[in-house]
């Protein structure tokens, strides 16, 4: 009798006499023998055709570089009595398992025992092909083994649940390397941080920083210090108000108006009022303490109870 198994994960080593493992996501006996193995040795072939019965040597594993064989998974719904062990409820998992395996770039441990002695136990990179339903619904394939040499096979394979973990680490390397090399150049773009560009722009907007031919030329991580600093207030007396228009602060329009009307703020030889947020700050408190009479004290006021609704 020939049996074959598959196990990835230490899950199987070979032992006809240990526990078989419960678990298809980590092992699976071949449940259709196939007619005929055929084994690879560099540039020689052999044969073991299981239905004629024929007797065959212990083939070692030095040497051995390929095992494939062509066969079919069963379709549940048949009731037949040549299946080896317990057959999986849908045909369709044995593909989905073999190829889970394949793109983990988990050793397939292929283990085949006949007339009373083992055949081949070799860890193998595992190739399942030409995948088709028949018209018994029974899933026709071809399978072949290669061979992994010894010395690229550790003591501990690497399981399932390392292997995400490994996956993981690596994602988040390539986004920490994406994050280094990615480049933020116009404030349109679709993939420039929403959360970034007010800090940007109001450097942008007073010639601290600058474009060069590509654009802004900013990394995420710039991007991000330079908001923390902008929610600091570290960049508040860097904004620079030349003119009397909308971009002075709500606060603080009416009085910084009626003082350029007034001739108390003056710009200079071109106009420009130079004032920064500290500057606006220090004229809004003076007016509101009355400092610049009454009017311009009402103006403040009424400011500031506006600033309160807002």
């Amino acid at each position: 009798m020939v049996e074959i198994f598959l196990s990835v994960n230490n899950a199987f080593s070979g032992d006809l006499n240990a526990p078989r493992p419960y678990s298809s996501n980590e092992f699976l006996e071949i449940p259709v023998i196939p007619k005929e193995i055929k084994f690879s040795k560099g540039e020689k072939s052999e044969v073991f055709e299981t239905a004629a019965g024929t007797e065959f040597d212990l083939l070692t594993v030095e040497g051995l570089n390929t095992v494939e064989w062509s066969s079919f998974f069963p379709d549940p719904s048949h009731d037949y009595d040549f299946v080896r062990g317990n057959p999986l409820d849908n045909v369709m998992e044995y593909e989905k398992i073999l190829k889970d395996w394949r793109n983990a770039f988990l050793p397939v441990r292929l283990v085949i025992y006949g007339n009373n002695k083992t055949i081949c136990n070799i860890a193998t990179k595992c190739t399942l092909s030409n995948c088709t339903i028949g018209p018994t619904g029974d899933l026709d394939y071809d399978i072949k083994f290669t061979k992994i040499p010894d010395v690229l096979i550790k003591e501990e394979e690497l399981t399932m649940a390392q292997y995400e973990e490994l996956k993981g680490e690596i994602d988040d390397i390539k986004k920490i390397l994406e994050s280094l090399t990615k480049r933020y150049n116009f404030f349109d773009d679709e993939d420039f941080p929403e959360w970034a560009k007010e800090a940007a722009a109001l450097l942008y907007n007073n010639g601290a920083i600058q474009q060069n031919e590509s654009g802004l030329d900013l990394s995420y991580d710039m991007l991000r210090i330079l908001t923390i600093c902008e929610r600091a207030q570290a960049f508040r007396n860097i904004v620079i108000y030349n003119y009397n228009d909308g971009n002075i602060p709500a606060y603080a329009r009416g009085t910084i108006s009626w003082l350029c009307s007034n001739g108390i703020i003056r710009g200079d030889e071109e106009g420009e009022l130079d004032l920064t947020d500290d500057l606006i700050r220090a004229y809004v408190t003076i007016a509101r303490a009355g400092g610049f009479g009454d009017e311009c004290k009402n103006i403040a006021l009424t400011e500031a109870d506006q600033e309160l609704i807002d």
